[in-house]
């Protein structure tokens, strides 16, 4: 599973979305939201990984959600 976060406050009124505060920054991003990746392990690792040296000063969070 791939997700996007950044520091643009949408104007969006979907539970979906939810501007969080973490050490006096914000940031948007999903709540709750349940997704199922067809991808194995090791190409959903991989992706994070690579894309880190693409996007300089970027922060990339990598969360598993109990699946098997």
């Amino acid at each position: 599973m791939f997700k996007t976060i950044g520091f643009f406050i949408a104007n969006e009124v979907s539970p979906r979305f939810d501007h969080l505060v973490k050490e006096d920054t914000g940031f948007i991003g999903f709540k709750n939201m349940e997704q199922i990746a067809e991808h194995p392990l090791e190409e959903k690792s991989g992706r994070p990984a690579s894309a880190e040296g693409r996007l300089p000063g970027q922060s990339i969070d990598r969360f598993d959600h109990g699946g098997k």
